[in-house]
């Protein structure tokens, strides 16, 4: 089996930014300011949280009093789910987050262990793949009975 390329990062170009948002100058300042505003309170964040939560966590966004965390994987995202309190506690103390009532959480696995990721091979035994075959043999379906044989000879769908 071949692997898949590796995703490429999408950039766009000030210009290709400019264009898209066009006229609406203000709007795309308005990005701007957020993604500095939201970098800022990531590192504020990470500082107060420390280690190992902080390798787990990133502020994805601020809306109406709600802090959203984007989180590694689902344990740590229960794990924070009842540490919510005190988190919600640590961060009010910080100048400009006074503001916080709620912490909203999603999972997004980082994307370097999502691309290092194979699909596990599966090998069929001799006895199932006799059944296999077996069971194509009675298929009236043309196109299924192949597939079927040639998953029961060489393992895999062509």
């Amino acid at each position: 089996m071949s692997k898949a390329p590796p995703k490429q990062k999408k950039s766009f170009s000030k210009e290709a930014l400019d264009y898209i948002f066009g006229s609406h100058e203000q709007s795309y300042q308005f990005l701007v300011n957020k993604v500095y505003i939201l970098e800022g309170i990531n590192q504020v964040f990470k500082t107060v949280v420390g280690e190992p939560l902080a390798k787990h966590c990133t502020v994805a966004n601020i809306r109406e009093g709600t802090l959203v965390l984007e989180i590694s994987n689902g344990a740590w995202a229960t794990r924070l789910r009842f540490e919510t309190p005190d988190l919600l506690q640590l961060i009010r103390k910080q100048p400009g987050l006074e503001s916080i009532t709620d912490i909203e959480f999603y999972v997004k696995p980082p994307e370097k262990e999502a691309e290092g990721k194979t699909t596990p091979s599966i090998t069929m035994s001799e006895h199932s793949a006799a059944c296999l075959k077996q069971s194509a043999s009675t298929i009236q379906d043309e196109t299924l009975r192949e597939m079927l044989i040639n998953l029961a000879e060489n393992g895999q769908i062509k």
